[in-house]
């Protein structure tokens, strides 16, 4: 057991607790937690970037963690920029048509389209992160897969919404 598992599972722990209090209306509570958890995920980076080098995939998966966080926390440009960041980190320490890479695009697809898809040229983003997922997914898991569905789907919803219905 090392110092870096602890933090991950503190911040697990951390954010149960959240789950936990964000319905009881004590929403001072929760953004105390969070905070929390992000210094946690900050530690855990420091440590993971000093020991694996920051090109590590562990660090894109701590990444992606702390980009949900930030979103949780309606932090939009910045859980853009740490899921980019684990994308990239990812495509370079695991291959491009790794299955992780394109769930990270889609996630980050998301962000585009359900947090910013009104804006500006966001929706045409979304859609572009959209459809680089699709190689690694079909790549790994075949045709016909879930996580192909669920991109395809995107694609589909973000076309139809853009007036393309083809």
């Amino acid at each position: 057991h090392d110092k870096r598992q602890d933090l991950h599972n503190e911040e697990a722990e951390l954010a149960a607790q959240t789950r936990r209090w964000k319905h009881s209306g004590n929403q001072g509570l929760c953004t105390q937690l969070r905070m929390a958890r992000l210094n946690l995920l900050m530690c855990v980076l420091d440590i993971e970037t000093e020991s694996l080098g920051k090109g590590h995939p562990t660090v894109g998966f701590t990444l992606l963690k702390k980009g949900s966080l930030h979103l949780e926390m309606v932090h939009v440009d910045m859980a853009i920029k740490d899921t980019r960041d684990a994308v990239e980190i990812l495509k370079i320490g695991l291959g491009g048509v790794h299955p992780e890479v394109g769930l990270a695009l889609i996630r980050l697809g998301d962000i585009y389209n359900y947090h910013l898809g009104r804006y500006g040229d966001n929706q045409n983003v979304a859609l572009s992160l959209y459809e680089e997922a699709l190689f690694p997914l079909r790549s790994s898991f075949g045709k016909a897969n879930p996580h192909l569905g669920i991109a395809f789907n995107c694609i589909g919803i973000l076309n139809s919404s853009m007036g393309d219905t083809k």
